[in-house]
């Protein structure tokens, strides 16, 4: 599926020209590529995308297929923005302009959803825009020119998703949370905390939490919180499993595994919030490969309860089977540095909500069977076992 998202990027129609200008460390300076000194040095590119160096500068030039004719001015918008830091040089000032959705402006009106900047509404073919692209994840980024209205329109869209698949694990969330204050069992703290951090990555994932405080205060960190934030919730993540799935009797061999995982995922993770080892790939890469371990043995843990007769494997499995299968594309996409399809961006939030809403049921369900046990052990220290009679603890608990 990532081949044929990649495969169909690739066969898109022409509408802008994409080159590409990779001299290295140090980049030319800004001036002399604006006058055009290194023109002849651009290789064009056969996809809409930049693509950007782990460990440099890179410069891109578009070019329109044809003159603008719309009537609202065009606007550049290039998709998966985290840790894109671009600056634009755009006709007719060239004058440098620094766009980043951890900026306190980034899309003038428009969400973080996507790096939106905003083109001179008499943009012409022959008319080349500048992007100086700053040192990230070597991940292909979708760019397109549309017109505004349109840009806005698809823009509300993605808003409205990026803020309804939080509110329905929000929702989830307050549930257990009140599960937990009454019955004070950990696997309900561990759900609840899982939630919570899914919910703070998703918001930072999606740009929401750099817009507003008290969230926005980790603006300055850039993309590395949410590397803190995807370990963390994958802790959470593991301990609730490991409870709800009763894994020290079903299945302890995993058991054990989950456990040690857990411990350098919470590293790599600190690690990842370091500035000076969040420069390093392989520290990215590290979280990542944990990340894909702790999914696919949660996956193993879940079919092995399930195939043991466990009515919450089989609950778990219904709850968690497409959200770690999505984490696991996730990951390999990021591992892979494949371009991000659309599908998949909806896929992973709609995937979490969808296993927060299974698993409070089945959270419920365990709670109605606890209650059902207090009451049954409840009436067995009441009751003569042979006559069904009150016993005396329960005549002189009347009395």
């Amino acid at each position: 599926m990532l081949l044929w998202a990649a495969s169909t990027l690739a066969a898109e129609p022409a509408r802008v020209q994409v080159d590409r200008l990779d001299r290295g460390a140090p980049p030319p300076p800004a001036a002399q590529v604006i006058s055009g000194a290194f023109d002849a040095q651009f290789k064009p590119q056969a996809y809409i995308a930049i693509t950007p160096a782990w460990d440099h500068t890179l410069w891109y030039r578009l070019r329109l297929a044809q003159d603008w004719s719309a009537e609202r001015p065009p606007i550049l918008s290039i998709a998966d923005p985290q840790g894109l830091e671009v600056e634009t040089y755009a006709p007719p000032s060239y004058h440098g302009t620094i766009h980043s959705i951890y900026s306190d402006d980034p899309g003038f009106g428009l969400s973080r959803h996507t790096l939106a900047i905003a083109l001179p509404a008499t943009l012409k073919a022959s008319t080349p825009i500048y992007l100086r692209v700053e040192p990230a994840r070597a991940l292909p980024h979708e760019m397109d020119i549309e017109d505004g209205a349109a840009a806005r329109r698809a823009d509300l869209v993605h808003a409205r998703l990026d803020v309804l698949f939080p509110a329905i694990q929000l929702a989830s969330l307050l549930i257990m949370l009140a599960f937990f204050m009454a019955l004070r069992e950990a696997m309900y703290g561990y759900f609840v905390g899982h939630v919570l951090f899914l919910v703070l990555y998703e918001l930072y994932e999606f740009g929401i939490g750099y817009e507003f405080p008290p969230f926005n205060l980790l603006a300055p960190l850039k993309e590395r919180p949410t590397w803190l934030i995807a370990a963390i919730a994958g802790v959470f993540l593991c301990q609730f499993s490991r409870r709800f799935l009763d894994l020290h009797q079903a299945a302890p061999r995993i058991d054990r595994l989950l456990a040690a995982v857990a411990w350098p995922l919470t590293l790599l993770g600190v690690c990842a919030m370091l500035p000076a080892l969040a420069q390093n790939a392989l520290i990215i890469d590290a979280l990542l490969l944990m990340l894909l371990i702790l999914a696919a043995l949660l996956l193993i843990a879940a079919v092995l309860t399930w195939h043991h007769g466990s009515r919450r494997g089989s609950v778990y499995l219904c709850a968690w089977l497409p959200g770690l299968l999505v984490v696991i594309v996730r990951t390999l996409q990021l591992m892979a540095q494949w371009p991000q399809p659309a599908w998949l961006e909806l896929a992973l939030p709609a995937a979490f909500a969808f296993a927060s809403i299974v698993l409070a049921f089945g959270l419920a369900e365990h709670t109605l069977a606890i209650r059902h046990e207090r009451d049954v052990a409840h009436r067995l220290a009441e009751h003569d076992m042979l006559t069904g009679a009150l016993n005396r603890r329960a005549i002189h608990a009347t009395a």
